[in-house]
């Protein structure tokens, strides 16, 4: 398949766009290309370089489509502005794990049943920046494989000073990917810390996530929830 340009302009000097790769129609999102925003910068553990973010945030519940099928196949366009003509970089990618069912997979933060465990609220102050942060989680129906926590810490760029017009783009902000901790498969809380700073800069918005992998018998099924503080 072509590439078929986006109708949106993105931010910086790609444009990444999403279609699926399914002969029938209406069985999987994005039928035709879909243009991909860019989020956001980050920075991994031990990186030295910023990565640049593209999302498409979808409510797939509201596309009135089929459940994924395991193995369903996406191609990824990104086409390079400057320098100008440099070829159209296309990644052909499939889904590994298959669907949560949102009934009984679904993870939900906090865990009812150890209700002292969670964060006091979506506020800044509430993350503790810096400090000891309990939280909890409920566990899906399917078998688990694996629970990991991530982290971010997120530093927004300033706001325009003045009664100027605003600018023609909006820089994008800037992501300190934290380590990933590993916990038991029955884990259902932690205490964790998230970082108070990303670059030297002041954290504006800091998130946390837990993501849980079932086993193979349970087509290594995959379920996740964040929390985000700003």
């Amino acid at each position: 398949m072509s590439l078929v340009p986006c109708d949106e302009q993105t931010p910086g000097s790609f444009v990444v766009s999403v279609q699926n790769q399914s002969p029938i129609p209406r069985v999987i999102p994005y039928d035709s290309p879909a243009c991909m925003d860019q989020t956001g910068l980050t920075l991994f553990p031990g990186g030295t370089r910023f990565i640049d973010i593209f999302s498409r945030r979808e409510n797939l519940t509201t596309l009135a489509l089929p459940t994924l099928p395991v193995g369903a196949v996406f191609q990824f366009d990104v086409t390079v502005d400057n320098p100008v003509g440099l070829p159209t970089q296309t990644v052909v990618t499939s889904l590994m794990n298959a669907e949560a069912n949102p009934a009984t997979d679904y993870i939900r933060i906090p865990n009812p049943t150890t209700p002292t465990l969670k964060p006091a609220g979506f506020r800044l102050t509430d993350a503790k920046l810096g400090g000891n942060l309990a939280v909890s989680w409920t566990l899906p129906a399917f078998e688990v494989g694996s629970i990991q926590i991530t982290s971010n810490a997120i530093v927004d760029p300033p706001p325009a000073q003045g009664p100027l017009q605003p600018p023609a783009f909006t820089l994008p902000a800037i992501t300190c990917a934290q380590p990933s901790i590993e916990l038991p498969n029955n884990a259902t809380s932690a205490t964790i810390k998230l970082a108070p700073t990303c670059l030297g800069a002041p954290v504006t918005r800091s998130q946390f996530c837990v993501f849980i992998t079932g086993t193979s018998d349970a087509q290594d099924k995959s379920t996740a929830a964040c929390w985000l503080f700003q």
